[in-house]
């Protein structure tokens, strides 16, 4: 072989050797960082329920009823409770209402509005629960 044959597979070889760390450089600090931030964000803001003040996370949810309106910006709505507080409190959860400050018993429920907004978040309106009337 001649001279300028090798010469010209060092310089391919070479060519490949630095080719393959920065392709190694490129995944390490690129791609893997893109992993992390989307691993480790929360898919969710972390809401409390209204009636005991457990934080909700992930696929827990509050349990509602919603009524049929006319109006399709506002709605009724009824609030039953979360995982936590409904249909039976864990140990040490309180059920209180956050407009009266009453203690709520098992088939208590607040009342409310939800208010639905094109293009923006949804408002929930609480107007309180059954014993916000009654005075002790």
């Amino acid at each position: 072989m001649h001279i300028t044959n090798l010469f010209l597979i060092g310089l391919v070889l070479v060519f490949l050797f630095l080719f393959y760390f920065a392709f190694r450089y490129f995944i390490k600090f690129f791609v893997n960082e893109k992993a992390k931030k989307q691993t480790f964000k929360p898919k969710a803001k972390k809401v409390p329920c209204p009636i005991c003040n457990s934080i909700l996370y992930g696929s827990e949810t509050i349990f509602t009823t919603l009524y049929k309106s006319n109006n399709k910006k506002e709605q009724v709505c009824i609030i039953h409770g979360c995982p936590h507080c409904y249909p039976t409190p864990e140990q040490g959860i309180k059920r209180t209402c956050p407009v009266c400050h009453k203690e709520l018993g098992k088939n208590d429920h607040l009342d409310a509005y939800l208010f639905n907004h094109e293009n923006k978040k949804n408002h929930l309106h609480i107007t309180g629960c059954i014993k916000c009337g009654i005075k002790n």
